[in-house]
């Protein structure tokens, strides 16, 4: 399992026009959930995330404020066309067993 390092920065404002100035610097609105910690609101650098996403990587280190987290893929949500990337929703995997988890879930129906 690979996984590839994303910079990501707390979010301290909310809302639409606070969300609509974050992409439009280059943001990608996200949030982190799992493993009994609390949610955390951040942002990613949209372009860093497409480049990873583009390079084949599903498990990703997260860098916020100089700890690291492994992260996975929960669910992406898309604009009404599907053209843009609004949001990103992962994951905490700290050992990896859950990406382990779906990796031998697919080999399990392609046997099929």
């Amino acid at each position: 399992m690979e996984s590839t390092v994303l910079t990501a920065h707390n979010r301290e404002q909310f809302g639409t026009r606070a969300a609509t100035a974050l992409r439009l610097e280059g943001g990608l609105l996200a949030t982190v959930v799992g493993a009994g910690k609390p949610t955390q609101v951040i942002t990613l650098d949209q372009r860093e995330f497409d480049a990873a996403i583009r390079k084949g990587f599903r498990v990703f280190e997260l860098e916020l404020a100089g700890d690291k987290q492994q992260v996975i893929i929960q669910e992406a949500q898309w604009d009404a066309l599907g053209d843009h990337l609004n949001q990103v929703d992962f994951l905490r995997d700290p050992d990896g067993s859950i990406w382990a988890a779906r990796e031998a879930a697919k080999e399990v129906v392609e046997e099929d």
